[in-house]
């Protein structure tokens, strides 16, 4: 369920927050529960660290551009520290 479906939602993000959280509202029709964000962290973390080499063949400004998002997913988890990322909101 999730590494297929939100994996990549950290290129939805980087356009809109809104999107991103919108995505996983609708997906769950709700806010997700706990263990959601603890895989969703695991999936990111782990695509954010194999898309590094997967951009060597296409050259060294993709390879910029994978290391920049690993920096950045980093970042909205705090480094891993916290499993829900920085951007997410809940539903009141």
């Amino acid at each position: 369920m999730t590494r297929g479906r939100f994996n990549r939602i950290p290129f939805s993000q980087q356009i809109s927050s809104a999107f991103a959280v919108g995505q996983i509202h609708g997906y769950f029709e709700s806010n997700p529960p706990d263990e959601f964000f603890r895989l969703m962290a695991l999936y990111i973390a782990v695509n954010a660290l194999f898309s590094i080499p997967w951009a060597v063949p296409f050259g060294a400004a993709d390879v910029n551009k994978m290391l920049r998002q690993a920096q950045t997913v980093c970042e909205h988890y705090h480094g891993f520290t916290i499993n829900v990322p920085v951007w997410y909101t809940k539903i009141a």
